[in-house]
């Protein structure tokens, strides 16, 4: 097995992909989101696309990063509903 380290393909991908993965700012944020959208856009349900695994990674890291920074309110279903009519 190779070493993962010392390959330089991984090196030069991982310098690509590590920003992306790093959702620690608002910006960082918003900016993950806009990706996902277009990923959605592009990979939608299809689990045999080449960039269904990086949708699930990046959805679980806003996931998280949700989680940790955004307060949702407690509403009973009635409110909610009445919300999303208006």
């Amino acid at each position: 097995m190779t070493n993962i380290v010392e390959n330089s393909r991984f090196k030069e991908a991982w310098a690509v992909i590590s920003p992306i993965l790093s959702v620690r700012t608002e910006k960082d944020y918003d900016r993950a989101i806009e990706l996902l959208n277009h990923l959605l856009d592009e990979v939608g349900d299809n689990a045999h696309h080449p960039l269904y695994h990086f949708l699930q990674v990046l959805g679980i890291i806003i996931e998280s990063y949700e989680e940790d920074h955004i307060q949702i309110p407690e509403a009973s279903p009635r409110d909610m509903v009445k919300f999303f009519m208006e």
